[in-house]
This record gives C-alpha cells, sequence and structure tokens, in this order.
C-alpha cells in the first residue's frame, strides 16, 4: 500500500483479489473458530479485497480415519464452497 493524500492507495492487484479462509477446530462452533474467522475478515477488509472474503468454519472437525470422508453435509459443504470461490 502507498501513502497518498487523505489514506491509502491500495496496490492495483488487491482491488481484483477475494480472500478466503477455511478453519477447522477439534471443539464447538464457539469464539475460537469465529476469532479465527474475524481475524481473516480483518485482514481482508484492510487489504482491500475488491471480490470479499468467504470462509468456510468446520468445528468439531474429528481426526480420526474416516470420519471427515463419511459426512456428507460436510462433503456439499465444502463443494459449495469451491463453487462460490470459483466463480
Amino acid at each position: 500500500m502507498k501513502p497518498s493524500e487523505g489514506g491509502y492507495e491500495l496496490a492495483p492487484g488487491l482491488r481484483d483479489l477475494r480472500m478466503a479462509s477455511i478453519a477447522t477446530s477439534g471443539g464447538g462452533d464457539g469464539w475460537g473458530i469465529r476469532l479465527a474467522e474475524e481475524n481473516v475478515r480483518a485482514v481482508a477488509e484492510f487489504a482491500g479485497a475488491g471480490k470479499g472474503f468467504s470462509s468456510l468454519l468446520v468445528p468439531n472437525a474429528h481426526s480420526e480415519q474416516g470420519v471427515r470422508e463419511s459426512n456428507t453435509a460436510l462433503t456439499e459443504r465444502a463443494r459449495a464452497f469451491g463453487k462460490e470461490l470459483a466463480s
């Protein structure tokens, strides 16, 4: 970012930037995972990401083998998130 009169001028590439975050947690969807999302959203807003910010939060992300793979709701959310980013 370059200082200019009255504020900051964004680097040219940031106007076309879309930022995204995928956050997982071993616990629920309480303040920890939401705080992580809020921090990344704040960086996106500060950077002036012109195409916005998207996030996928995955609470209770168990690490036991096969748990995530068998979670069809999570699979569908992840696919929808990928499609959103690709659009």
